[in-house]
């Protein structure tokens, strides 16, 4: 716990707001994204349905492949445990849509369905997209599908399986063409840098590839390291818990960025002098 609260104060600290930033993605990024707080009428059917499944009690079996639970609850846990503990929050969600919406990728990758709620977000930002998720665990993957379907997202694919056994079926469902890659759902440092070693030779100029929770732990936070400083990386952003990498070769501006929102740094506004 002390070593996170570092990780934040650290991050903090060294954050800029986009009226310190001089590179013009990375600017861009801060503007339209970070600081941008409109909401859009499809939030309030995903927040909708995550209040629904924080008022399921039925008992899932979890099957875990990933770095587990925090919360020591073992391999059976009730739905709305699941969906307090494990989703990603509205702000993040809407992130996730902001990007998918604002880059327009026609391909999108998600590791770690869970119950569905980054999926829609994803999904929700073009229905012409195609979104291909893995989920690990039988029982948490039905759920979520249970969900795309009430909901009508038939641009989702979801695939049940460890992510080594499906990547390579995932990889060619999104046409061997991967627009924008979200990594959730394993926190270890070893899977994390193999996983991106795997989908590198599909990414292109235009790629994006986003990784949750890079401070989850000192293991997670050395995968970040290590995978933005690939030559083939040419400009990160760091987000606490996102890390953001694009893979654009003509960007030759500063290349590693921590960003925060200007609301959380009023002095860098420029409003008191």
């Amino acid at each position: 716990m002390l070593d996170r609260i570092k990780a934040a104060l650290g991050y903090y600290w060294q954050a800029k707001t986009l009226y310190q930033i001089h590179s013009p993605r990375a600017f861009e990024f801060a503007q339209q994204l970070v600081d941008d707080d409109r909401d859009f009428y499809v939030f309030g059917q995903i927040e909708t349905y995550r209040a629904l499944l924080k008022s399921r009690t039925e008992i899932l079996e979890i099957k875990d492949l990933g770095a587990g639970s925090t919360t020591g609850a073992g391999n059976k846990r009730a739905i709305n445990e699941i969906a307090q503990s494990a989703l990603s929050p509205r702000k993040w969600g809407k992130l996730l849509f902001k990007l998918a919406a604002h880059y327009k990728p026609k391909t999108i990758l998600e590791f770690g369905t869970s119950l569905g709620v980054s999926t829609m977000y994803l999904a929700a930002a073009d229905s012409n997209a195609r979104v291909v998720t893995m989920e690990g665990s039988p029982e948490i993957a039905q759920v979520a599908r249970e969900g795309f379907a009430r909901y009508e997202y038939s641009n989702i694919t979801s695939l049940i399986g460890s992510f080594d056994d499906r990547l390579e079926e995932a990889i060619a469902a999104c046409d061997k063409r991967l627009d924008l890659v979200y990594i959730d759902g394993d926190h270890r440092e070893e899977p994390t840098i193999r996983y991106f070693e795997r989908i590198k030779p599909y990414l292109h100029d235009d790629s994006i590839v986003i990784f949750d929770d890079v401070y989850w732990s000192s293991g997670m936070t050395a995968a970040w390291e290590r995978i933005k400083s690939d030559p083939q990386v040419r400009l990160s952003i760091d987000l606490y818990k996102y890390g953001v990498i694009f893979m654009t070769p003509d960007l030759l501006e500063e290349k590693h960025l921590k960003i925060v929102s200007s609301h959380w740094k009023p002095w860098a506004q420029g409003l008191f002098g």
